[in-house]
Protein backbone atom coordinates (compact mmCIF):
# COMPACT_ATOMS: atom_id res chain seq x y z
CA UNK A 1 0.00 0.00 0.00
CA UNK A 2 1.31 3.47 -0.91
CA UNK A 3 -0.26 6.70 0.37
CA UNK A 4 2.30 9.30 -0.69
CA UNK A 5 1.09 9.97 -4.23
CA UNK A 6 1.29 13.62 -5.32
CA UNK A 7 3.17 14.77 -2.21
CA UNK A 8 6.43 16.67 -2.72
CA UNK A 9 9.18 14.14 -3.33
CA UNK A 10 6.70 11.30 -3.90
CA UNK A 11 7.98 8.22 -5.71
CA UNK A 12 4.70 7.66 -7.53
CA UNK A 13 2.02 10.00 -8.85
CA UNK A 14 -0.85 7.89 -7.49
CA UNK A 15 -1.79 6.22 -4.24
CA UNK A 16 -2.21 2.48 -4.66
CA UNK A 17 -3.00 -0.83 -3.01
CA UNK A 18 -1.38 -4.01 -4.25
CA UNK A 19 -2.80 -7.46 -3.56
CA UNK A 20 -0.67 -10.61 -3.83
CA UNK A 21 -1.80 -14.22 -4.16
CA UNK A 22 0.48 -16.46 -2.08
CA UNK A 23 -1.70 -19.51 -2.68
CA UNK A 24 -1.55 -22.28 -5.26
CA UNK A 25 -4.83 -21.56 -7.06
CA UNK A 26 -6.33 -18.49 -8.71
CA UNK A 27 -8.45 -16.12 -6.62
CA UNK A 28 -11.71 -14.86 -8.18
CA UNK A 29 -12.28 -11.20 -7.28
CA UNK A 30 -15.88 -11.01 -8.48
CA UNK A 31 -17.94 -9.20 -5.85
CA UNK A 32 -14.91 -7.91 -3.91
CA UNK A 33 -13.87 -4.32 -3.23
CA UNK A 34 -10.91 -2.48 -1.76
CA UNK A 35 -12.29 0.11 0.67
CA UNK A 36 -10.66 3.09 2.40
CA UNK A 37 -11.70 5.31 5.32
CA UNK A 38 -9.76 7.99 7.15
CA UNK A 39 -8.61 7.20 10.69
CA UNK A 40 -11.58 8.91 12.35
CA UNK A 41 -14.25 8.16 9.74
CA UNK A 42 -16.83 5.38 9.53
CA UNK A 43 -17.63 6.19 5.90
CA UNK A 44 -15.82 3.91 3.47
CA UNK A 45 -14.90 4.63 -0.17
CA UNK A 46 -15.02 1.43 -2.26
CA UNK A 47 -13.17 0.47 -5.43
CA UNK A 48 -14.67 -2.49 -7.27
CA UNK A 49 -12.38 -5.36 -8.25
CA UNK A 50 -12.79 -7.80 -11.13
CA UNK A 51 -10.97 -10.67 -12.78
CA UNK A 52 -8.67 -13.08 -10.97
CA UNK A 53 -5.25 -13.15 -9.31
CA UNK A 54 -3.15 -16.07 -10.51
CA UNK A 55 -0.95 -17.93 -7.99
CA UNK A 56 2.22 -15.99 -7.24
CA UNK A 57 0.98 -12.88 -9.03
CA UNK A 58 0.11 -9.36 -7.90
CA UNK A 59 -2.97 -7.22 -8.56
CA UNK A 60 -2.55 -3.43 -8.68
CA UNK A 61 -5.35 -1.08 -7.58
CA UNK A 62 -4.56 2.48 -8.66
CA UNK A 63 -6.12 5.21 -6.54
CA UNK A 64 -6.20 9.02 -6.43
CA UNK A 65 -3.72 11.45 -7.92
CA UNK A 66 -3.87 15.19 -7.42
CA UNK A 67 -0.80 16.47 -9.26
CA UNK A 68 2.31 15.70 -11.26
CA UNK A 69 4.80 14.72 -8.53
CA UNK A 70 6.21 11.21 -8.91
CA UNK A 71 6.27 8.75 -11.77
CA UNK A 72 3.27 6.99 -13.29
CA UNK A 73 2.30 3.57 -11.98
CA UNK A 74 2.45 0.47 -14.20
CA UNK A 75 -0.81 -0.50 -15.90
CA UNK A 76 -3.38 -1.07 -13.14
CA UNK A 77 -5.80 -3.98 -12.84
CA UNK A 78 -8.44 -1.75 -11.18
CA UNK A 79 -8.75 2.01 -10.63
CA UNK A 80 -10.48 4.09 -7.99
CA UNK A 81 -10.60 7.60 -6.63
CA UNK A 82 -9.81 7.09 -2.92
CA UNK A 83 -7.28 9.62 -1.63
CA UNK A 84 -5.23 7.83 1.04
CA UNK A 85 -3.95 9.89 3.95
CA UNK A 86 -0.15 9.78 4.25
CA UNK A 87 -0.17 9.39 8.04
CA UNK A 88 -3.28 7.40 8.95
CA UNK A 89 -6.35 5.60 7.66
CA UNK A 90 -7.94 2.20 7.22
CA UNK A 91 -7.93 -0.12 4.19
CA UNK A 92 -10.07 -3.26 3.93
CA UNK A 93 -10.58 -5.91 1.26
CA UNK A 94 -14.28 -6.72 1.43
CA UNK A 95 -16.42 -9.54 0.06
CA UNK A 96 -19.57 -7.57 -0.79
CA UNK A 97 -21.83 -10.61 -0.41
CA UNK A 98 -20.61 -11.28 3.13
CA UNK A 99 -20.90 -7.60 4.05
CA UNK A 100 -24.46 -7.46 2.70
CA UNK A 101 -25.48 -10.58 4.59
CA UNK A 102 -24.03 -9.13 7.81
CA UNK A 103 -25.95 -5.88 7.21
CA UNK A 104 -29.24 -7.72 6.67
CA UNK A 105 -28.78 -9.74 9.85
CA UNK A 106 -27.71 -6.74 11.95
CA UNK A 107 -30.01 -3.99 10.66
CA UNK A 108 -33.06 -5.89 9.46
CA UNK A 109 -32.76 -8.84 11.90
CA UNK A 110 -33.43 -11.30 9.09
CA UNK A 111 -31.75 -14.63 8.52
CA UNK A 112 -29.28 -14.22 5.66
CA UNK A 113 -26.38 -16.45 4.61
CA UNK A 114 -23.85 -16.44 1.79
CA UNK A 115 -23.89 -19.46 -0.51
CA UNK A 116 -22.39 -20.35 -3.86
CA UNK A 117 -23.99 -19.32 -7.13
CA UNK A 118 -24.72 -22.98 -7.81
CA UNK A 119 -26.50 -23.39 -4.47
CA UNK A 120 -28.59 -20.29 -5.12
CA UNK A 121 -29.51 -21.23 -8.68
CA UNK A 122 -30.61 -24.73 -7.70
CA UNK A 123 -32.82 -23.69 -4.77
CA UNK A 124 -34.02 -20.08 -5.17
CA UNK A 125 -37.34 -19.04 -6.68
CA UNK A 126 -36.18 -15.42 -7.03
CA UNK A 127 -32.72 -14.53 -8.36
CA UNK A 128 -31.33 -11.01 -8.88
CA UNK A 129 -27.99 -10.71 -10.68
CA UNK A 130 -26.44 -7.29 -10.12
CA UNK A 131 -22.73 -8.03 -10.60
CA UNK A 132 -19.85 -6.76 -12.72
CA UNK A 133 -19.16 -10.27 -14.04
CA UNK A 134 -18.45 -10.55 -17.76
CA UNK A 135 -19.19 -14.30 -17.81
CA UNK A 136 -22.27 -16.35 -16.75
CA UNK A 137 -22.60 -16.73 -13.00
CA UNK A 138 -24.18 -20.21 -12.95
CA UNK A 139 -25.33 -23.12 -15.09
CA UNK A 140 -28.87 -22.54 -16.32
CA UNK A 141 -29.59 -26.26 -16.11
CA UNK A 142 -29.66 -25.88 -12.31
CA UNK A 143 -32.71 -23.59 -12.26
CA UNK A 144 -35.89 -24.96 -10.75
CA UNK A 145 -39.37 -24.58 -12.25
CA UNK A 146 -41.10 -21.31 -11.44
CA UNK A 147 -37.94 -19.29 -10.82
CA UNK A 148 -37.98 -15.59 -11.69
CA UNK A 149 -34.72 -13.81 -12.56
CA UNK A 150 -33.97 -10.08 -12.63
CA UNK A 151 -30.71 -9.60 -14.54
CA UNK A 152 -29.43 -6.03 -14.34
CA UNK A 153 -25.62 -6.18 -14.08
CA UNK A 154 -24.24 -6.68 -17.59
CA UNK A 155 -25.05 -3.99 -20.15
CA UNK A 156 -22.90 -4.55 -23.25
CA UNK A 157 -23.28 -6.96 -26.20
CA UNK A 158 -20.18 -8.96 -25.24
CA UNK A 159 -20.87 -9.45 -21.51
CA UNK A 160 -23.52 -11.49 -19.74
CA UNK A 161 -24.42 -12.80 -16.27
CA UNK A 162 -26.66 -15.59 -17.62
CA UNK A 163 -25.74 -18.43 -19.93
CA UNK A 164 -27.54 -19.49 -23.07
CA UNK A 165 -29.33 -22.38 -21.32
CA UNK A 166 -30.90 -19.97 -18.82
CA UNK A 167 -32.21 -17.70 -21.56
CA UNK A 168 -33.47 -20.61 -23.65
CA UNK A 169 -35.44 -21.99 -20.71
CA UNK A 170 -36.97 -18.66 -19.73
CA UNK A 171 -39.84 -16.46 -20.81
CA UNK A 172 -37.91 -13.25 -21.53
CA UNK A 173 -39.14 -9.70 -20.90
CA UNK A 174 -36.83 -6.70 -21.47
CA UNK A 175 -36.80 -3.07 -20.36
CA UNK A 176 -36.98 -1.71 -23.93
CA UNK A 177 -35.99 -2.68 -27.46
CA UNK A 178 -33.69 0.35 -27.57
CA UNK A 179 -31.87 -0.80 -24.41
CA UNK A 180 -31.65 -4.52 -23.61
CA UNK A 181 -32.98 -5.36 -27.05
CA UNK A 182 -29.85 -3.89 -28.64
CA UNK A 183 -27.23 -4.04 -25.88
CA UNK A 184 -27.76 -7.12 -23.69
CA UNK A 185 -25.23 -9.91 -24.16
CA UNK A 186 -27.67 -12.30 -22.46
CA UNK A 187 -29.92 -11.94 -25.52
CA UNK A 188 -27.51 -11.08 -28.33
CA UNK A 189 -25.00 -13.88 -27.69
CA UNK A 190 -27.61 -16.70 -27.86
CA UNK A 191 -28.96 -15.10 -31.06
CA UNK A 192 -25.47 -15.06 -32.57
CA UNK A 193 -25.06 -18.71 -31.50
CA UNK A 194 -28.33 -19.59 -33.24
CA UNK A 195 -29.86 -20.86 -29.98
CA UNK A 196 -32.77 -18.38 -30.09
CA UNK A 197 -34.13 -15.71 -32.38
CA UNK A 198 -35.60 -12.28 -31.69
CA UNK A 199 -39.09 -13.77 -31.18
CA UNK A 200 -37.83 -15.37 -27.96
CA UNK A 201 -38.23 -11.95 -26.32
CA UNK A 202 -41.94 -11.81 -25.48
CA UNK A 203 -42.25 -8.10 -24.75
CA UNK A 204 -41.14 -5.16 -22.65
CA UNK A 205 -41.79 -4.17 -19.06
CA UNK A 206 -44.29 -1.58 -20.34
CA UNK A 207 -46.16 -4.36 -22.17
CA UNK A 208 -46.43 -6.38 -18.96
CA UNK A 209 -47.55 -3.42 -16.83
CA UNK A 210 -50.16 -2.40 -19.40
CA UNK A 211 -51.37 -6.04 -19.59
CA UNK A 212 -50.56 -6.31 -23.29
CA UNK A 213 -48.25 -9.24 -22.57
CA UNK A 214 -48.43 -11.67 -19.65
CA UNK A 215 -45.30 -11.76 -17.54
CA UNK A 216 -45.93 -15.43 -16.79
CA UNK A 217 -48.16 -18.06 -18.39
CA UNK A 218 -47.84 -20.83 -15.80
CA UNK A 219 -46.60 -21.41 -12.28
CA UNK A 220 -43.83 -23.69 -13.50
CA UNK A 221 -42.50 -21.28 -16.12
CA UNK A 222 -39.04 -19.76 -15.62
CA UNK A 223 -39.25 -16.01 -16.22
CA UNK A 224 -36.50 -13.50 -16.90
CA UNK A 225 -36.51 -9.71 -16.83
CA UNK A 226 -33.41 -8.26 -18.49
CA UNK A 227 -32.61 -4.58 -18.05
CA UNK A 228 -29.68 -2.50 -19.27
CA UNK A 229 -31.12 0.69 -17.78
CA UNK A 230 -33.18 3.57 -19.16
CA UNK A 231 -32.83 7.29 -18.54
CA UNK A 232 -36.59 7.53 -18.05
CA UNK A 233 -36.30 5.12 -15.09
CA UNK A 234 -33.76 7.44 -13.43
CA UNK A 235 -36.00 10.43 -14.13
CA UNK A 236 -39.09 8.78 -12.63
CA UNK A 237 -37.13 7.67 -9.56
CA UNK A 238 -35.70 11.16 -9.06
CA UNK A 239 -39.15 12.70 -9.43
CA UNK A 240 -40.58 10.28 -6.86
CA UNK A 241 -37.79 11.10 -4.38
CA UNK A 242 -38.29 14.83 -4.98
CA UNK A 243 -42.07 14.64 -4.51
CA UNK A 244 -41.73 12.71 -1.24
CA UNK A 245 -39.10 15.17 0.03
CA UNK A 246 -41.40 18.12 -0.71
CA UNK A 247 -44.33 16.38 0.98
CA UNK A 248 -42.24 15.70 4.11
CA UNK A 249 -40.61 19.14 4.16
CA UNK A 250 -37.07 17.80 3.96
CA UNK A 251 -34.12 18.43 1.69
CA UNK A 252 -32.17 21.50 0.62
CA UNK A 253 -32.97 23.65 -2.40
CA UNK A 254 -29.92 24.44 -4.54
CA UNK A 255 -30.04 27.17 -7.20
CA UNK A 256 -28.06 26.21 -10.30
Amino acid sequence: MYAGGVNSGATYANDYVQLFNRGTSSVDLTGWTVQYASAASTSWSPTALSGTIAPGRAYLVQLASGGTNGTALPAADATGTSNLAATGGKVAVVDNATALADHVRRIHTRSCDVGSAEQAASTANLICTCSTSREPLFDGALLIDGTHINAVGAFTPSTRELDTDTVQRARVIIDAVSAAGREAGEILIPIWEGAIDSSHVKGTLADVISLKTPGRESGSEITLFKSCGLAIEDLVTARLAYSRAIAQGIGTRVDL
